[in-house]
């Protein structure tokens, strides 16, 4: 009787040992990784910035490219922090050989440009959300993804301001940074209209958002190729939240970070 006992016993510990190395939860490539944390000294280059990367786990390998495309594994693999001088859009990717791949981290870089001596306001920002001051979008500091940093100046109506520069200065592209946050009911402008020299008129039409979208710093490049002093810059609201955002029929909110002019 004992030693049946005890056969019974050991024959059950094999089947449950048994089932639980048959239903192991995490199987190999079935969980992606995080993705990279990257960081700079500075998204705005004077002369250089030094860009650095981590994932703090064991046998990750960060690859990365410097022109916006995806990493692949046979990408330039990151080591160590780099020193960057000119502008790009950088991305990284880790990579583990039992885990799937990581998203895609992605770090703008922007060329330092020619700081206006003066900028005046002819509209006002919301009184949330003022920036650091009427020299915000000027002083070459480019906000985070949250809209409550304090490079960010928030609009719920048209932005009007005119920059001017002490003498004739060739711009040939003005930069307008803005955020999309839609789950913030934070939109991207609707237009841009551009006045110099008191005669001068350029507009640009920003394409509407059909749905909702990642959180993402964008920028409007708009070609100048001017000598002027002064120049008038209107950026236009979205009027309307349109019908398929729960927030359908309000205003949407204008969120912007740096105006760099070259």
């Amino acid at each position: 009787m004992r030693f049946f006992l005890v056969s019974l016993v050991v024959l059950f510990v094999g089947i449950g040992c048994s089932q639980k190395n048959k239903t192991t939860p995490l199987q190999e490539n079935e969980i992606a990784l995080t993705q990279p944390r990257v960081s700079s000294t500075s998204s705005i280059i004077d002369s250089s910035v030094v860009v650095s990367a981590e994932l703090r786990m064991d046998d990750v390998n960060i690859f990365y490219t410097n022109d916006g495309t995806e990493p692949s594994m046979e990408s330039t693999k990151y080591s160590r922090s780099f020193e960057v001088e000119n502008e790009g859009i950088y991305a990284f990717k880790a990579f583990h050989s039992l885990w799937r791949p990581s998203e895609i981290t992605v770090l703008k870089l922007y060329e330092k440009g020619i700081v206006p001596d003066d900028i005046k306001w002819i509209s006002g920002s919301s009184d949330s959300y003022k920036g650091i001051g009427s020299s915000t979008l000027i002083n070459q500091e480019k906000a985070s993804l949250n809209f409550r940093n304090a490079q960010w100046v928030g609009f719920d109506s048209v932005a009007v301001a005119e920059v001017h520069f002490k003498k004739k200065t060739f711009i040939e592209t003005i930069s307008i940074g803005y955020l999309i946050d839609t789950q913030s009911w934070i939109f991207p402008p609707s237009s841009v209209k551009v006045y110099w020299n008191e005669t001068d008129t350029l507009e640009i039409k920003v394409p509407s958002l059909q749905q909702l979208e990642p959180r993402e710093l964008k920028d409007l490049q708009i070609q100048v190729g001017k000598e002027l002093s002064s120049i008038r810059i209107e950026v236009m609201n979205v009027t309307e939240i349109p019908d398929w955002h729960d927030g359908k029929g309000n205003k949407a909110w204008l969120f912007m970070d740096e105006w760099i002019f070259k």
